[in-house]
C-alpha cells in the first residue's frame, strides 16, 4: 500500500499488537490477570486486520499468489535463516540430524528449531483460504446468519480439537494436520470472518465519540471474560470457547476505538506498519542473544530486541522486498499466466 494511501490507526493497532507479542516471548506467560487478559488480544488483533483487507475480487488463484507472497515466502526465508543460526552454532549436524531436517519440512510441515512464530503466518495463509471455500458454500446476504454458523462450527470444532493434538493422538495425519496449522485457523475463524464480513465498520467508523462511548463496556466485558490462557498455536483454551470469542471481540474492539481515536503514534504505529519483520526477526534476535551470547537479562533483551527492529527492517525490506511483503515476488497477469518479478 502508498505511503498517503495507509490507515495510520491500523497500523497502530498492528504495532500494539507486535510489541506484546515480542514481550510475550520475552518475559513468558506469569499466568496473571493481565497476561490471560492479552491472550485475547495479542494474535487476534492481527486477525482481525487481516480480514479486513481480504479481498476475493479477482478470484481464487489471484488470491492464493497474493497471500502466498504475503505469508509463504516470509515464512520460507526466516525459518530458514533461524535455522541456518541455529544449526551453525548449536546443533550436533549429522546424517540422522539432516534427515530429520528434510522430513519436519518436506513431510511434517513443521517449524522446530526453525523460527516457531512463524506459525501464525501459516494460520493466515488458510484463513484466508476457508474463508473463500465459506463465501462460496454460503452465497447468501445475511451477514448476521453466515457469522452465526460459523461460530457455530468453530465451537464445536473447538471441542473436538483433542482429535488432531499428536500429543494426544499421534499419527502421521494428526501431526501433518496439527503442524499445518489448519485446525488453528479454524481457532480464530470466527474474529477473522468478522473482520471481512463488518471491514465498512473499521474502514469507515462512527465518530469518536460513538466509539469512545462503547469502549468501557466492551474492556469490562473482555475483563471478565478473557480469563485463561489461550493457545492458539495449539488450538485449545484452559476456559470455555464462546467466553474465549466475546473476549476477542470485546479486546479487539476495545483496542480498535482507542487506535482510531489517537491516530498515529510515533514508533508504535512505524512497529506496526513493519509488523511482519518484527515477526520474523524477533526470535533470530534471541536466539542469538540467549544461546550463542548467552544474555539472562529479560529487560535488556526486550531492550535490544526493539531497538535492533529499525534497523533490521530498513535492511530486509531495502535489500529483500519481495521476502517482506513489500513487492510480489509472484504475480499474476490479465491472462491468468504466472510470472516471477524481480524487478518491480
Amino acid at each position: 500500500m502508498a505511503e498517503k494511501e495507509r490507515i495510520r490507526y491500523f497500523d497502530t493497532m498492528k504495532g500494539i499488537a507486535i510489541i506484546l507479542v515480542v514481550v510475550h516471548h520475552v518475559f513468558g506467560y506469569n499466568d496473571t490477570i493481565i497476561d490471560q487478559m492479552l491472550e485475547s488480544l495479542r494474535m487476534p488483533l492481527f486477525v482481525l486486520v487481516s480480514g479486513i483487507f481480504l479481498s476475493f475480487r479477482r478470484g481464487f488463484w489471484v488470491l492464493i499468489v497474493k497471500k502466498f507472497n504475503r505469508y509463504i515466502l516470509p515464512l520460507l526465508l526466516f525459518s530458514l535463516l533461524y535455522a541456518t543460526i541455529h544449526d551453525i552454532f548449536l546443533a550436533d549436524i549429522n546424517i540422522t540430524y539432516i534427515k530429520t531436517r528434510i522430513y519436519n519440512y518436506c513431510i511434517n510441515l513443521s517449524l522446530s528449531n526453525a523460527n516457531e512464530p512463524l506459525w501464525f503466518l501459516k494460520m493466515l495463509f488458510f484463513l484466508c483460504i476457508i474463508t473463500y471455500g465459506i463465501e462460496k458454500i454460503m452465497p447468501f446476504k445475511s451477514r448476521i446468519l453466515k457469522l452465526a454458523i460459523v461460530i457455530i462450527i468453530c465451537t464445536a470444532f473447538a471441542y473436538l480439537v483433542a482429535d488432531f493434538d499428536p500429543l494426544h493422538h499421534e499419527t502421521r495425519l494428526s501431526v501433518i494436520i496439527f503442524n499445518s496449522k489448519v485446525p488453528s485457523a479454524i481457532f480464530m475463524l470466527p474474529i477473522y470472518y468478522f473482520a471481512y464480513l463488518y471491514k465498512d465498520f473499521f474502514l469507515k467508523p462512527p465518530s469518536k465519540k460513538l466509539l469512545l462511548a462503547a469502549a468501557p463496556i466492551a474492556l469490562i466485558i473482555w475483563c471478565l471474560c478473557g480469563r485463561g490462557a489461550a493457545m492458539y498455536y495449539t488450538a485449545v483454551a484452559d476456559f470455555p470457547y464462546p467466553l474465549l470469542l466475546i473476549a476477542q471481540f470485546a479486546a479487539v474492539y476495545f483496542c480498535f476505538a482507542v487506535a482510531y481515536s489517537i491516530g498515529r503514534v510515533p514508533v508504535i504505529s512505524y512497529f506496526g506498519q513493519y509488523s511482519l519483520v518484527i515477526l520474523c526477526t524477533h526470535s533470530t534476535v534471541q536466539l542469538i542473544l540467549n544461546f550463542i551470547i548467552k544474555l539472562n537479562n529479560e529487560i535488556v533483551e526486550f531492550a535490544i530486541v526493539m531497538l535492533t527492529a529499525p534497523i533490521l527492517i530498513y535492511v530486509f525490506t531495502r535489500y529483500l522486498p519481495h521476502f517482506t511483503a513489500q513487492k510480489e515476488l509472484i504475480k499474476v497477469n490479465d491472462n491468468g499466466k504466472i510470472r516471477i518479478n524481480f524487478s518491480d
